[in-house]
């Protein structure tokens, strides 16, 4: 009998070593594969992850100046190779797209349902037919159209900035994030939002879920992050399991996102059968808002169609709501931030803007494209300055080599932006703001690597919306700027508190105290 006890604890404890043995490949196995790219001290089950906790974003930039433009960053157990030269980013985007052609989803994506069918995460010959689809929507001819959409809409926040008293204090990011959710609204769905005049129509609900998945689409460890995704980033194949038996258990995060992820479903197919009613009583649909455009060539063409069934129709109209929203609301945020520290470049900008003419000349798209090349170095040394979009994400579908470097199949690649950005061989005094290094005609120009600044990331997977972000954020700033000036409040902090989400943002917003320009005009 106690052989037989012997005989089992053996097996139990031989059992019990296998597992471990199992778990220990199966964790550090993606790590073997690129044991011989450069990696900073890490913690062997965490990785990075207290640094990226504590620095955020920045922690890629501080790390390559000591390892070099490719080194290794850990979360969990998968490991990222960074890349911060600006000549290997343009190999990365370019000469090696086919190799790296897809988009590598964190733990937080592959939780949700609806932004995995969008065509920011979609792959191979999906996102290439969804991209094909969507590029008419950004033609010439369409942004003509958006421009007086956009003009309406920001003139609906200057009626708001005009009832704010000398020295209210007011949070410009709030604002900015309802400016362009209105417009987005408009251009995605045709639907009126009105959050900036707090006129809420009954899509309020589908604004507010909206705002709580930008909220909730964060890169640090944070309180509220879904227990699956904590565990997909450590154990990839567990995180589907964990969230479906999670979703059952009410109060969890996962069952909260189930319902919300339901819901949005239910809405965004009741907007569109909404719409298709419209189309089939009119024959035709004139609205220029992508849902249509959308709907349009899912009808005539049946090859668009198959592409684009309810889901992804649904979740591309989703997509350019949440991020075309929030990189534009930001850089607005930091725009206004960064000039209200430095006056002189204030001052040389509204120039600029008085000299086109009287405040109710109407702007076309041609006067943003041609009248306002100050403003466009504002708003371009704003985006380096604070990158909204520090890194950009791809995953190798074959074996490539890449800065001296083998990178096998599966390899995640990080192109930090943030890095290159803020080199100084690139950008001189890279803490300064000077929107003049922007100036084509200055030799810091002429000398800077052609892809030292990728604001929309690089090559063929770069924003497909980079024209309309551009056009609604000049726009604003012409109008705005036009009409007020802004200092900032001693509630707002110097420098800025920021938070790595979806974008890296102000973490408390911007305040600002409004001051009306009419009264010296």
């Amino acid at each position: 009998m106690i052989t037989s006890m012997e005989g089992w604890t053996g097996v139990g404890a031989l059992g019990s070593l296998v597992f471990m043995v199992v778990i220990m490949v199966y964790y550090f196995y993606p790590t073997w594969k690129v044991r011989h790219i450069p990696v900073p001290p890490y913690t062997w089950f965490l990785g990075h992850i207290p640094l990226l906790t504590k620095h955020q974003a920045l922690c890629w930039t501080m790390l390559a100046k000591d390892y070099g433009p490719m080194y290794r960053f850990h979360v969990g157990r998968q490991p990222m190779v960074m890349v911060t030269d600006a000549e290997l980013c343009r190999q990365v985007g370019l000469k090696l797209f086919k190799q790296v052609p897809n988009r590598s989803n964190p733990a937080m994506i592959e939780g949700s349902s609806v932004l995995k069918k969008a065509l920011f995460f979609s792959r191979d010959e999906q996102w290439s037919g969804m991209k094909s689809i969507l590029q008419p929507l950004f033609h010439s001819d369409k942004m003509n159209n958006y421009t007086p959409i956009m003009t309406q809409i920001v003139d609906e926040l200057l009626e708001r900035l005009r009832s704010v008293k000398e020295g209210e204090d007011v949070n410009i990011s709030r604002l900015f994030q309802r400016l362009t959710l209105d417009v987005i609204g408009e251009v995605a769905f045709g639907i009126k939002f009105g959050l900036v005049l707090e006129t809420p129509g009954p899509d309020e609900w589908l604004v507010q879920t909206t705002v709580k998945s930008i909220d909730a689409l964060r890169m640090d460890a944070g309180a509220g992050v879904p227990l699956s995704t904590i565990v997909g980033t450590f154990f990839p194949i567990l995180q589907k399991p964990f969230r479906s038996l999670l979703r059952m258990i009410p109060g969890t995060p996962e069952w909260v996102a189930d319902g919300s992820d339901h819901a949005l479903k239910l809405r965004l197919r009741q907007i569109q059968q909404e719409r298709e009613e419209l189309m089939r009583r009119n024959g035709s649909v004139s609205r220029v808002d992508s849902l249509s455009l959308l709907l349009n060539s899912s009808k005539l063409n049946k090859q668009n169609g198959k592409l684009l069934t309810q889901d992804y129709i649904g979740a591309l109209t989703y997509e350019l709501t949440l991020v075309g929203s929030e990189t534009s609301s930001v850089t607005l945020s930091m725009l206004t931030y960064l000039l209200a520290l430095h006056p002189e470049c204030e001052r040389k900008m509204l120039a600029e803007i008085d000299a086109f003419g009287p405040r109710d000349l109407p702007i076309t798209t041609e006067d943003l494209e041609t009248k306002f090349p100050y403003v466009d170095m504002v708003i371009k040394e704003t985006m380096r300055k604070h990158t909204t979009t520090p890194v950009v994400a791809r995953e190798a579908s074959e074996d490539i080599e890449l800065g001296g470097y083998h990178l096998p199949k599966g390899t995640w690649v990080w192109l930090v932006l943030e890095a290159l950005q803020m080199n100084p061989k690139d950008f001189p005094e890279p803490e300064e703001f000077r929107p003049e290094r922007f100036d084509e005609n200055c030799d810091e120009a002429k000398t800077r690597h052609p892809y030292a600044f990728l604001p929309f990331g690089v090559g063929p997977r770069s924003c497909l919306g980079k024209r309309f972000a551009a056009q609604e954020v000049k726009l604003t700033v012409v109008r705005l700027y036009q009409n007020f000036t802004f200092t900032l409040s001693p509630l707002t902090k110097v420098p800025l508190e920021t938070q790595f989400g979806i974008v890296v943002r102000p973490k408390h917003g911007v305040c600002v105290r409004v001051h009306p320009r009419w009264t010296r005009l």
